[in-house]
């Protein structure tokens, strides 16, 4: 998604683009469009990385460095392999829900550039972060939930 946006949008942007907008929606930081397509593509694929590499780093990290409820049972030997297959799962979703956020956000940013008040759409911006807190509080239940209780395996 991002690459296309940059394809299209990079030649219809001014030289200096807005890249951080205040609570009216106007832009209150500025840098060139060099910058700012540097640094969105920087976000975004650092942000990637964690969530896909996270996950997999879990195997080789010992189970006494792991934070998870109820961990001697989840990372006992015969559930562990299973406990960390969801957790990658999980952890990749998170990370498509994130990236896709933030490939949202960007594009607000750049359609607010081709206006001439270089306004922020806030109603979609707003649209956006609540179905984001929403989704990352059902993905925050859901671990909680899969892991609160020892007696159940799902």
């Amino acid at each position: 998604m991002h690459g296309a946006q940059t394809i299209y949008y990079y030649p219809r942007l001014p030289a200096v683009v807005g890249q951080h907008f205040g609570g009216d929606g106007r832009a209150n930081g500025w840098a060139s469009r060099d910058a700012f397509f540097i640094l969105s593509w920087t976000v975004l694929l650092v942000i990637s990385a964690i969530f896909m590499f996270t996950p997999r780093a879990l195997r080789t990290v010992p189970v006494s460095l792991i934070n998870l409820p109820n961990k001697d049972y989840w990372l006992a030997p015969e559930r562990k392999e299973e406990s960390l297959r969801f957790l990658e799962r999980e952890m990749e979703w998170m990370g498509v829900m994130t990236v896709g956020f933030i490939a949202l956000v960007l594009h607000l940013a750049i359609r607010a550039n081709l206006v001439p008040d270089r306004r922020l759409e806030n109603g979609a911006f707003v649209t956006l972060l609540v179905v984001f807190l929403v989704a990352t509080t059902g993905w925050v239940v859901r671990l909680y939930r899969r892991f609160a209780n020892s007696s159940s395996i799902r």
